[in-house]
């Protein structure tokens, strides 16, 4: 098959119009609480459930129903990668994971992290998933100390505090 210059040029036309016609799709939750307030008490010794309370922003309805329940959230089937970063003070050996609820199994887990006396660290994690099913995921934390602020300490600037930002991302790609 041959083609001549003007062919060409219509199909690196059209290629570019497909390209441009696509969009990232992220949703973004977070775990705001009213400013001066500290991110919560971490527990010692357990995975325990990390609070995400506000849907900040779901524009391609990633979220089924657009809603966080009981700080868990809700995706149907595709490919999705979550990025997840939360802080905490002075906890001591302190990790997260993420995990499937619907499936009861384990998705990821964060590096590991030391989190020294009167330091505030953020852990990053970011896992890739791909459910069959609509599929139910929760962001968990361990620490090896229990203190008051364990979960963030207040920075009392700005409106609120956040210490949990949860992204999205839909790798699925979607035409606009």
């Amino acid at each position: 098959m041959s083609y001549d210059a003007a062919t060409s040029t219509a199909l690196i036309n059209r290629l570019r119009s497909d390209v441009d016609a696509l969009q990232v799709r992220i949703a973004t939750c977070l775990y705001q609480v009213a400013l001066g307030t500290s991110g919560g008490a971490s527990v010692a010794g357990a995975w325990t459930l990390r609070q995400i309370n506000t849907v900040h922003s779901d524009p391609f309805g990633l979220l089924v129903g657009g809603v966080l329940t009981s700080s868990t959230w809700t995706v149907e089937p595709g490919n999705y990668q979550f990025e997840a970063i939360s802080s905490y003070h002075s906890t001591g050996k302190t990790r997260t994971r993420i995990w499937d609820v619907t499936n009861d199994v384990l998705v990821g887990y964060s590096i590991s992290g030391y989190v020294y006396n009167q330091t505030l660290v953020n852990l990053h994690q970011t896992e890739r998933v791909s459910p069959h099913k609509r599929t139910t995921y929760r962001l968990d934390y361990y620490t090896e100390q229990a203190k008051a602020d364990g979960l963030g300490v207040a920075c009392s600037v700005g409106d609120l505090e956040t210490y949990v930002v949860l992204n999205i991302v839909g790798l699925d790609l979607q035409p606009v």
